[in-house]
């Protein structure tokens, strides 16, 4: 279970960055990996280029295709340029607290695995890994999946993106995404779909605004693969698909794609995220969980309003994306 709090005073680490608004110094060189998105933003995963933490590094990046080699770089310090986020990913030393502007800081812990530390208003974090589990078989995909949850956080407090619940694929150049409760379906429609479609991730997407005034996905790892061992991403994070239409899917007796109206695919959307959002944001301390809603709740307004929502009634043996492509 996450748990989240605010620290008035924190403590320096020593060897540790201090956050935005101290005067510490930061390690000299970082092992570091970069992930584009079609907003514009550019985050990069840093480690200690001397650190034990380079492996994981360099496994996370494998799994999202990041395409860049893991390489030491200049670390520095202050505030992001624009357009550019920074995760550090750091060595967790439970009897110390990193420095920084305590106040305007939220902290949450997966268990004795992870400590994170975000600002609804500085595009950077820290996210603490602990020693003992950076090789266990399962918690070092959990403590993967903690690191894509900071960009997804920012997206939504910065008001250019969300993660959803969603299978995605592209024809044409296009992408489209099927959005679904968990188990309805999605992964079966992924699997099924014919080769003039590419297939990319089955359950997790993030959209995000795009220069041409739309929005884009990025298809994202499924970690529960990962955690069973089953198959691996073949697709590259870094590359965003122009967001054409948007599927909810419901089991029926027939194939067919319904139209319904910007007011109700946000409707529909903004139920979806909250149900897949809603033990992350519930831990969030109230202030923050409210404004936190409202934020998933614009986005998902914004995305229905760029990209045409259909009902998309698919049956289990039929050709469900002949209807898709009849609307594109």
């Amino acid at each position: 279970m996450e748990r989240f709090k605010r620290r008035k005073e924190l403590k320096l680490l020593p060897g540790h960055i201090k956050m935005p608004g101290g005067n510490a110094s930061m390690p000299h060189r970082e092992h570091v990996h970069t992930l584009p998105l079609a907003d514009g933003m550019v985050w990069t995963f840093a480690t200690p280029a001397d650190g034990a933490l380079v492996p994981w590094l360099d496994e996370f990046a494998r799994i999202l295709r990041l395409g860049n080699p893991g390489s030491p770089a200049s670390s520095f310090a202050g505030t992001q340029p624009a357009g550019r986020g920074r995760i550090r990913i750091l060595a967790m030393d439970k009897n110390h607290l990193l420095a920084g502007a305590a106040k305007s800081w939220t902290s949450y812990t997966q268990g004795s695995a992870y400590r994170a530390w975000i600002h609804p208003k500085a595009d950077e974090a820290v996210l603490e890994l602990n020693p003992e589990f950076i090789d266990h078989p399962e918690i070092r995909y959990i403590d993967m999946s903690a690191a894509l949850r900071i960009v997804f956080h920012h997206g939504l407090v910065s008001g250019s993106g969300c993660a959803l619940h969603a299978a995605s694929a592209v024809r044409n150049g296009g992408g489209i995404v099927i959005v679904a409760s968990g188990q309805t379906g999605k992964s079966t429609c992924h699997r099924r779909l014919p080769n003039t479609w590419t297939p990319l991730a089955d359950d997790c997407a993030l959209a995000v605004k795009n220069p041409a005034g739309g929005f884009s996905v990025h298809p994202m790892p499924t970690w529960s693969n990962y955690l069973r061992k089953e198959k691996a991403s073949v697709f590259e994070t870094g590359t965003a698909y122009p967001l054409k239409a948007l599927f909810f899917l419901k089991q029926d007796d027939a194939d067919k794609a319904e139209k319904v109206a910007p007011s109700i695919a946000a409707g529909i959307l903004h139920r979806l995220c909250r149900e897949s959002l809603g033990s992350f944001l519930s831990r969030f301390p109230a202030d923050e969980k409210k404004k936190l809603g409202q934020d998933v709740f614009e986005v998902c307004w914004a995305i229905a309003a760029a990209a045409p929502g259909y009902i998309l009634r698919a049956t289990l043996h039929g050709e469900f994306w002949r209807e898709i492509e009849s609307v594109l």
